[in-house]
């Protein structure tokens, strides 16, 4: 069945779903996808921000991992299936996890028009940014994907180091420009992604960025956490947040 007869079939009854990645196997920072921030395991947060904007069909948490299940589960949303280990690994592409997941529900009868791909350790990610979000793509996306991103310092600053602690610049014409001056870079906020079902049908092989549609975060809404800086950066822009909220 092409996607055209696809979509005219199900277009009285098209669906959303939200799945987020979280596996047990963080090695950088020990069981982050549950760990406390703030009294709450992080994940509560992205899951909270995903059921009060009320567009999803189906928030599903990916995982191979027996406490992240247990704790989705006591939460509420328990998830329909786990994720096989094979597919829980350091070097499994994200794409993967998604196919997966679309072709799993797809094999007891539910099938997503939209599907987004939304990051565990996002306790920054908010109502109205998905509902923005949402918007955007529907307008702008249908026939690319759409995914966050945040401004970043120039990479025409960037420096090498070399074995002898000499550094020298990747760009040497825009390295004496002044920032200003220069073009805006971005990168991957590692907040969130929007797909249709064509464009993951049609391109789960690749998804190279040509085709995404850029939706920026402000960068105080794009903290990536990775490591245990990033982590307390994290939580003391939470706090100072909270609390201008409370005056």
């Amino acid at each position: 069945m092409n996607y055209n007869t696809w979509i005219s079939k199900q277009y009285m009854t098209m669906k959303t779903i939200a799945i987020i990645p979280a596996r047990g196997g963080s090695k950088r920072i020990k069981k982050k996808n549950i760990r406390l921030f703030f009294n709450k395991p992080i994940i509560l947060y992205t899951i909270e921000a995903l059921i009060a904007s009320n567009i999803f069909s189906k928030v599903h948490v990916s995982t191979e991992d027996n406490e992240i299940f247990n704790l989705i589960t006591n939460y509420g949303i328990k998830p329909d299936f786990m994720r096989p280990k094979k597919l829980s690994n350091d070097e499994t592409p994200i794409i993967e996890v998604i196919d997966f997941v679309v072709k799993e529900y797809s094999k007891i009868g539910e099938k997503f028009d939209q599907i987004w791909l939304v990051m565990p350790c996002n306790p920054f990610l908010e109502k109205d940014i998905i509902l923005n979000a949402k918007e955007v793509f529907e307008k702008n996306c249908s026939d690319k994907a759409l995914l966050a991103i945040k401004e970043t310092t120039s990479f025409s600053k960037l420096l090498t180091l070399k074995s002898n602690n000499i550094i020298k610049p990747i760009d040497k014409k825009n390295f004496q420009v002044q920032s200003q001056n220069l073009t805006k870079t971005y990168i991957d906020a590692g907040s969130f992604a929007i797909f249709s079902y064509k464009f993951l049908i049609e391109n789960n092989s690749n998804l190279f960025p040509r085709n995404f549609y850029g939706y920026e975060l402000k960068k105080s809404n794009a903290i990536d956490i990775d490591d245990e800086y990033d982590w307390n950066l994290a939580e003391a822009i939470y706090y100072l947040k909270n609390k201008d909220n409370e005056k």
